[in-house]
């Protein structure tokens, strides 16, 4: 990726089951951005799910890192977090 380019950040929040995956709408997901070397992310930003539970945010890339994504417990549903993309900035 190119310092300064834009990165998308994308994916889909859905719960299982039985056997088979339900998107969930209307919930908040938090983009996070972690450094290399550090200890935790930093909250970059929070983004709502649309009615097919896919959810998009755009940066401007600046350094290498990690992103990942965070769906935050609520009475209904546990919390969880994706697997971590690296970007490397050139």
């Amino acid at each position: 990726m190119r310092k300064d380019g834009t990165l998308t950040v994308k994916g889909t929040l859905q719960r299982q089951n039985g056997s088979s995956w339900t998107s969930l709408s209307g919930q908040k997901v938090t983009i996070y951005f972690r450094a290399p070397g550090a200890k935790k992310g930093t909250s970059m930003d929070t983004v709502t799910t649309g009615k097919d539970g896919k959810f998009t945010a755009r940066f401007t890339a600046k350094q290498d890192g990690t992103w990942s994504a965070t769906y935050a417990a609520t009475s209904s549903y546990l919390n969880t977090t994706s697997i971590g993309d690296y970007v490397d900035v050139r």
